[in-house]
């Protein structure tokens, strides 16, 4: 299925005549805000965006990154692991719960260097990105509240 219209919601206008401002999506609750949004988990490039067509198919359901061979890959939140291993389809998996709901899934490492039930902190290494001399690695990342999927660029930093 599509994911939802991204299509922000309006409040009205102070004054009769006046343009209306966008609302701005309010930060999940349990995420911490630094102020200036969260930073990314890896250095790299934007290569797919949330909602955007994914090669195999279907819609992203969050931000992938290109990155530099064996990229050291950061917790981008305060939360507490609640999977790290394989998962059919996507290779090794990281699942951080942010707490109120929220969590943030991670596809793509080489090397994950968390476990399960671990407590972590924002900026944290959690693992690494494959050391391939051939191609760039990818860095799949989405999150989640409440069972739905979020556009990271609510919460990320622009520019990360």
């Amino acid at each position: 299925p599509a994911p939802p219209s991204r299509t922000p919601a309006v409040r009205p206008s102070p004054r009769p005549g006046a343009s209306p401002a966008p609302q701005v999506a309010a930060r999940p609750s349990g995420v911490p805000d630094t102020g200036r949004g969260l930073p990314a988990p890896v250095e790299g490039r934007i290569v797919r965006s949330f909602g955007s067509p994914q090669p195999s198919g279907g819609r992203a359901q969050g931000r992938t990154y290109s990155t530099r061979p064996g990229a050291l890959v950061t917790s981008p939140v305060d939360g507490k692991v609640e999977f790290s291993g394989p998962l059919r389809g996507y290779g090794d998996v990281l699942i951080i719960n942010a707490g109120g709901g929220n969590l943030v899934v991670l596809a793509g490492m080489a090397s994950i260097s968390v476990v399960d039930g671990q407590a972590l902190k924002a900026g944290e290494p959690i693992g690494r990105m494959a050391d391939s001399q051939t191609s760039s690695p990818e860095l799949s990342v989405e999150l989640w509240r409440s069972r739905r999927p979020i556009d990271p660029a609510l919460w990320v930093r622009q520019g990360a």
